[in-house]
């Protein structure tokens, strides 16, 4: 298996878009419930600009996405950060989303990250992936979102680096 980062530019919108769009409206694994548009891909890009951020490619082929971004929006959290994984859902299962986590682990403590999170959704059926590499969970908000007419709680998970 040969996993390859690339780093995430405006040239990965349709891939990101294809993997994140279909979690939106098929699954729990991400907040959304409708698609998100170009735009909405060129927002994120801007509001990570200064953070590690990689197109995951296995084989050549795009299969997901990684990248950190500000836990809070204050200098005073320059030193935590938030980190999401996005794999395309024929290779989850796989360890993609493993190698990804401690990809992002590596790439937080090269840029001075003290404290990682993870935000996920109770439904996420991937989600003990994270309490594997020492992840606590550190809050949790119960019946705060209603997807699929079914409610979830926000988990937030942390890893102190």
């Amino acid at each position: 298996m040969e996993i390859e980062y690339e780093k995430m530019t405006i040239e990965h919108c349709e891939a990101f878009l294809d993997i994140y769009n279909y979690y939106s409206i098929n699954d729990f694994s991400v907040f959304s419930d409708i698609e998100i548009p170009t735009q909405g891909f060129k927002n994120l890009l801007q509001s990570i600009q200064n953070y590690p951020a990689f197109a995951i490619k296995f084989d050549k082929i795009i299969v997901g996405f990684c990248y950190l971004n500000p836990f809070a929006p204050s200098s005073v959290f320059n030193e935590s950060a938030e980190a999401s994984i996005y794999i395309h859902k024929d290779f989850i299962m796989k360890r993609i989303g493993r190698y990804a986590l401690i990809k992002m682990e590596k790439e937080a403590i090269s840029i001075g990250i003290k404290n990682l999170f993870v935000r996920i959704v109770s439904k996420n059926p991937y989600m003990s992936i994270r309490n594997k590499f020492g992840y606590i969970e550190c809050a949790r908000f119960k019946n705060v979102g209603k997807k699929f007419n079914d409610y979830f709680d926000i988990i937030w998970l942390q890893k102190e680096l």
